[in-house]
């Protein structure tokens, strides 16, 4: 979750960003980074990440420019995944793997 808190100095010049495996960050902390610097990117990969319902919807909320999305063996419902499929207009490339 510290990273996280360094990278939020960032905010939103972040273009792309790469969290795949980092199964430390919780999901509370994934959501407050996408409400301080999800404004510009355009690529996230959150694979093996602990994404749930509340990170997806701080996806939906703060993350319009998306256009590279990859949520590997994620946590969130089938109904907050459809919510995100509904909203993300721009995401042309969506990798999703399920255990």
């Amino acid at each position: 979750d510290e990273q996280l808190a360094c990278m939020h100095k960032l905010g939103s010049s972040l273009r792309s960003v790469d969290l795949g495996g980092s199964v430390c960050l919780s999901s509370d902390a994934l959501a407050k980074f996408l409400l301080k610097a999800g404004k510009n990117l355009q690529e996230l990969d959150l694979s093996g990440c602990q994404v749930n319902d509340e990170v997806i919807l701080s996806l939906i909320q703060n993350c319009k420019c998306l256009t590279n999305l990859s949520l590997g063996y994620c946590e969130a419902s089938h109904h907050a995944m459809a919510m995100l499929f509904r909203n993300l207009k721009k995401v042309s490339v969506f990798r999703l793997v399920r255990s």
